[in-house]
């Protein structure tokens, strides 16, 4: 749903999701194309990956491609690499899930082209943040690919606004969490949002999630990182 959501934003009026069987996996690129791209959807233009490969174990490429466009007659556009300016480095789904795993989500951003995002839906917690004097909405995450865990300067947007705030992304273990958890504080923000859909936009990585021996330490770093969030979004 939310690829649909940034499709949309891009100005896609019709999204078709193929199902992937055994039966489109046994494809030849040939049939792929006459069977699915020709007679099911009636293609007047494809736009690909310069990398892009498929039919059966993986045998077509954009040489095939281009000789059944000829063929069939529909416009084909083929995506050149982007890469970065300093380093040349070719931006790829796996560079991009590399740089979020290292908690280095500027870089991820930078080839996204946007923020990283995780949505979902704000669920009651433990009140352990709360009790704290430090309030989170709390999601549980789904997704394919997680940052690494820790704490982020973020942005996250409800209901059109867009809110400032920090979250930590992890499994909270100096409070012995057991799973994984979003918690988001929002600054200057006092609402009552169970239930409400909130994206969060990840802006800058802070610091490693760990395990602090009392509450009260625990309670010092997060006033720290709050502090170093907030100096980060005025400088934005």
């Amino acid at each position: 749903d939310h690829k649909k959501h940034l499709l949309k934003d891009l100005g896609i009026d019709y999204y078709f999701s193929l199902h992937f069987d055994q039966t489109i996996a046994n494809l030849s690129p040939s049939e792929f194309i006459e069977k699915i791209i020709v007679q099911q959807l009636h293609v007047d233009k494809l736009i690909v990956g310069y990398d892009f490969r498929f039919g059966k174990n993986r045998e077509g490429d954009i040489v095939l491609l281009q000789d059944h466009a000829a063929i069939h007659g529909f416009a084909l556009e083929i995506i050149e690499p982007i890469k970065d300016a300093a380093s040349a480095e070719v931006y790829s789904s796996t560079g991009i899930r590399k740089a979020l795993q290292s908690g280095d989500v500027e870089k991820a951003n930078s080839m996204l082209g946007r923020a990283w995002t995780m949505t979902g839906k704000v669920v009651h917690g433990d009140k352990r943040a709360g009790k704290m004097n430090f309030p989170t909405a709390n999601i549980l995450p789904h997704s394919q690919v997680y940052p690494k865990k820790g704490v982020y300067a973020i942005h996250a947007i409800m209901d059109a606004d867009l809110l400032k705030g920090i979250a930590n992304f992890g499994e909270r273990p100096t409070v012995d969490g057991k799973k994984l958890l979003l918690e988001v504080n929002l600054f200057d923000f006092d609402r009552d949002i169970y239930g409400k859909q909130l994206t969060v936009k990840f802006l800058r990585f802070i610091r490693e999630e760990k395990k602090f021996d009392t509450i009260s330490l625990l309670k010092g770093q997060i006033t720290e990182d709050i502090h170093i969030a907030k100096n980060y979004h005025l400088r934005k």
